[in-house]
């Protein structure tokens, strides 16, 4: 008796669902249902589904908020069958996908079966390119060998049994687990002891171009949050080894390597090296660039800001106003006012990985000091913020000065993020800063910055003192 498979394919405006549904009906396995689940895309999918006119293809019209496993899970629940096959809509597959998969459910006793996916859009010409690192069986036992080598498997290689997939209660619709509810879904599996079989061959096509939910936040994202979330397995299987999966450490050094932090980058390539491996170019190339080119820079940088000094003016402001408006309401409901003490409570912003200097903010929060922020509600960013410190003295190294001051806070260093520019979101930030309205408060800017000065002056800060690199020390 053949099977037969219920395919779930989420949607939103994808430009290849056409190509997707294509690859489903020329099937040489003609035993299935096709479940699109679409969360209201603007591009109008309904009129290529009615070009296909086939009554194997059902369409729902799903709100996900944003969550993909929503609408996986949607899909599921209405599959009729008792084989899952998962199809993304930007991907395809080839003509006997389904006919090889049912020769292995016919002939063995499995629950999940995944194969090989080629890269799409084609990346060597004429060649296909193997995604080679999900193009193997994976080792026994399947949880840790996915705990050390990451996600192996294709989420549109990937077929289920549904009994199995009810048993995990389905896919993850966690918020935290966003972009990699698939691997956690392969982790949970292989908790259960599900067998999983891989069909070594190539039967599909994954589209990795514009549009894939994948960038370098995203991707530390996630590494921050399985880390979290499989903590103690991971301690447990990988013992006092390592700190991190070796995946991992891969994953961050090609992140900071984009980002052009080559000391961090070249930290965790050495992490993610294996003892016996010979030197790469790329560890060569890293070990020349932190060794010799960086203290170079360095050195180059800090010639150019001690010049910069020399004609540096700071204003010092101390807070006069006898009935300062503290905690004023926000006037944009879209923000809201918060104070960070500590570093894992900063990090926790959408924006940390992107905008942010983040082992200068570590010293900052350990050495006590704490961060004013204005959040935007939408997406959770730190859309602007400032600085604050109780210990004195305080050093302003942009004329090399100490400000000496007794039992009270300075202000320094704030910044409101590009895309938040010209929202008044500083003078609204100043206006909501709460420490102790009894103790004295500074800020210091400097001279040439004409809107920061408006706006300390209009929110009740008065001007006590100009610091030059000439000056002595405030006190």
């Amino acid at each position: 008796m053949e099977t037969s498979f219920s395919i779930v394919m989420p949607n939103y405006n994808s430009l290849y669902l056409k190509r997707a549904i294509e690859s489903v009906i020329n099937q040489t396995h003609k035993n299935w249902e096709l479940i699109i689940v679409d969360n209201h895309s603007i591009n109008i999918p309904e009129k290529i589904i009615e070009e296909f006119n086939n009554p194997k293809i059902s369409f729902f019209k799903f709100e996900n908020n944003n969550v993909i496993g929503k609408s996986r899970n949607f899909g599921i629940k209405k599959a009729k069958y008792d084989w899952i096959a998962f199809l993304d809509s930007d991907d395809k597959w080839d003509k006997k996908k389904l006919s090889e998969v049912n020769k292995v459910i016919m002939k063995n006793n499995v629950d999940i079966i995944f194969h090989g996916m080629y890269f799409l859009p084609k990346t060597l010409g004429i060649f296909k390119k193997i995604i080679k690192d999900k193009n193997s069986i994976i080792k026994e036992p399947v949880f840790n060998t996915l705990i050390e080598d990451g996600n192996k498997i294709i989420n549109s290689s990937a077929v289920v049994k549904k009994i199995k997939l009810i048993e995990i209660d389905l896919i993850s619709e966690k918020y935290e687990k966003f972009s990699w509810e698939d691997y956690d879904c392969w982790l949970r599996l292989s908790q259960k002891k599900n067998k999983f079989y891989f069909i070594n061959k190539v039967l599909g096509y994954c589209w990795v171009g514009r549009g894939r939910v994948s960038n370098n936040f995203q991707s530390f994202k996630n590494s921050k949050n399985i880390m979290k979330t499989y903590k103690n397995s991971i301690d447990k299987i990988l013992g006092d080894q390592a700190k991190r999966p070796k995946w991992i450490s891969r994953m961050y050094s090609n992140i900071f390597f984009e980002n052009k932090s080559y000391k961090k980058s070249f930290y965790f390539y050495k992490e993610s090296m294996e003892k016996k491996s010979s030197l790469s170019l790329k560890y060569i190339y890293l070990f020349i660039i932190v060794i010799f080119f960086k203290p170079l820079i360095l050195v180059i940088k800090n010639i150019k800001n001690n010049f910069k000094k020399i004609f540096n003016i700071i204003n010092i402001y101390e807070f006069k106003k006898n009935e300062f408006e503290f905690n004023e309401n926000l006037k944009n409901n879209n923000f809201t006012y918060h104070v960070f003490n500590k570093y894992n409570e900063f990090r926790n912003c959408n924006n940390f990985f992107k905008s942010f200097d983040n082992s200068s903010f570590l010293k900052r929060f350990k050495n006590g000091n704490k961060m004013a922020a204005i959040i935007d509600k939408n997406n959770n960013n730190i859309a602007c913020y400032g600085w604050a410190t109780n210990k004195t003295p305080h050093y302003i190294e942009e004329v090399n000065k100490k400000l000496y001051f007794n039992d009270g806070y300075v202000l320094y260093d704030f910044k409101t993020l590009n895309e938040y520019k010209n929202k008044k979101l500083y003078k609204l930030l100043l206006k909501n800063i709460i420490f102790d309205k009894k103790k004295p408060l500074y800020i210091y800017s400097l001279n040439s910055n004409k809107i920061s000065m408006k706006a300390i002056n209009n929110v009740g800060f008065k001007s006590v003192k100009k610091l030059t690199i000439l000056s002595h020390d405030y006190s």
